[in-house]
């Protein structure tokens, strides 16, 4: 009996390991096991209001700097509105307030003014500018502390990280959905420090890991099969 070729299994072990390729043999079983669907987070990334927290006003580099060297960053919150504006959301309330609501992280080379209006509040504070109000802010910093130290106690793995930057692309000259895929994620430490004095919500911060910087590898391979070689992320300069 004998199997048509489009139909043989494929093999579990690479051939590779038999020709004394090793290193290549364990590199074609890695991508194997990489999801290359859009089912996957880390190609097909949708910003939820449960399990994702985007920053605003942040220099990435300055960021990415302060974290790697031990730093801590904590988080800030819109400030509550007065009784009769507390139909606002977050987002148009500190828009009214002259807070900057874009999530496009400014680099380092344009944002010299940036940087001497508020280095000295940055290095003081060290905090990462959100788009919640307190309680907000607090209910969704809690859920993920949750979920990470879970994830840890069940599976030994870290889930937490901070992606800077996301890749926008399409997948043919035909789509009209942008799909958004994250660049290098930082695996972070979370802890919880005590209430804001001037909210009363309890703050959270974060701390780099130690561990290495996470590449896309799904985001790499599926561009590599499909459109271009993506380049490592730079961890000297924060960015791919």
């Amino acid at each position: 009996m004998s199997l048509d070729p489009q139909e043989q299994p494929t093999p579990l072990v690479s051939a590779d390991f038999f020709q004394g390729a090793v290193a290549r043999g364990l590199e074609r079983m890695r991508l194997r096991l990489l999801d290359l669907t859009n089912r996957n987070r880390l190609l097909n990334f949708r910003h939820t209001k449960r399990s994702s927290l985007q920053i605003v006003n942040a220099v990435r580099e300055f960021a990415y700097d302060r974290l790697r060297d031990g730093g801590e960053f904590h988080f800030a919150s819109v400030p509550r509105p007065p009784r009769d504006l507390r139909h606002l959301p977050a987002k148009t309330y500190a828009e009214s307030l002259g807070i900057p609501t874009s999530i496009e992280m400014p680099a380092a080379a344009q944002s010299t003014q940036l940087d001497s209006e508020s280095s000295a509040t940055r290095g003081s504070r060290r905090v990462l500018q959100t788009l919640h109000y307190p309680e907000d802010l607090e209910a969704l910093l809690g859920r993920t502390a949750g979920a990470a130290r879970l994830a840890i106690e069940e599976t030994g793995v870290n889930m937490l990280y901070v992606v800077f930057g996301f890749l926008e692309w399409y997948e043919s000259e035909d789509s009209e959905e942008p799909i958004q895929s994250p660049l290098g994620l930082l695996p972070l430490t979370f802890r919880k420090g005590d209430p804001d004095p001037e909210t009363r919500a309890f703050r959270y911060f974060i701390q780099d890991s130690g561990e290495d910087v996470v590449n896309n590898a799904s985001l790499q391979e599926r561009l590599r099969r499909d459109f271009i070689e993506l380049p490592e992320f730079d961890e000297d300069r924060g960015s791919s």
